[in-house]
């Protein structure tokens, strides 16, 4: 098995599930087909190498259906995209929501997977140098990390990228946070990877961007 590949697919599998515990609930359509009630509008962008999906969606189900939220996910194997590239993935869906009835300036949250992005490095150094990643080897989820990511991205530059797009449409963020942090030992030729001893070490989880109006 491609070890990248086996990571990608665990952390895509916790992704979707991490959406799920976020703001999807279900209908049963008069098709007889099972479909999220919250989504708006799915976009398959590719960007260079790299075949990205992009999901705008809604909290109707509870009562606040302009209240949306924008979400990114790779395919598996893919290289990853930069901030500065998702900035513009957001960038071009703001500028399409008023087509769909929605205002840019409500968008609540972005919600990106780390190992999609130019972000997981740093995260991977800063749980590192935290020494918490050791008492997270061999679980599923690892709140242990929680803080010390949170706090690497809200205080880092690696977000930086996301200001100009948000500014544009009277946005800033609010909160930045990581759901369902976990961290694994992987072969030491994994990319971003941080070595620990003779193995290396890659953490993440799916990272939370709330905004508000200016």
């Amino acid at each position: 098995m491609n070890p990248k590949g086996g990571r990608l697919t665990l952390f895509r599998s916790k992704f979707y599930l991490a959406l799920l515990s976020l703001f999807v609930t279900v209908a049963y359509a008069q098709d007889k087909q099972w479909r999220t009630m919250d989504e708006i509008k799915t976009w398959h962008l590719q960007v260079g190498n790299s075949r990205v999906e992009v999901k705008l969606s809604s909290f109707v189900h509870v009562d606040r259906p302009q209240n949306t939220v924008v979400s990114f996910l790779l395919e598996d194997g893919d290289p990853v995209l930069t901030v500065a590239q998702i900035a513009e993935l957001l960038g071009r869906v703001l500028n399409e929501m008023p087509d769909l009835g929605y205002a840019p300036e409500k968008l609540g949250r972005i919600a990106f997977p780390s190992w999609a992005s130019d972000v997981e490095s740093g995260i991977n150094l800063a749980v590192v140098r935290s020494g918490q990643w050791k008492s997270c080897i061999g679980l599923k989820t690892c709140y242990s990390i929680h803080r010390v990511i949170s706090d690497h991205l809200s205080s880092s530059e690696a977000l930086r990228p996301l200001e100009p797009i948000l500014e544009a449409h009277h946005l800033e963020q609010n909160r930045v946070s990581i759901d369902d942090p976990g961290c694994g030992l992987v072969p030491s030729s994994t990319p971003r990877a941080v070595e620990v001893g003779t193995r290396s070490l890659s953490c993440g989880g799916l990272i939370l961007v709330d905004l508000q109006p200016i």
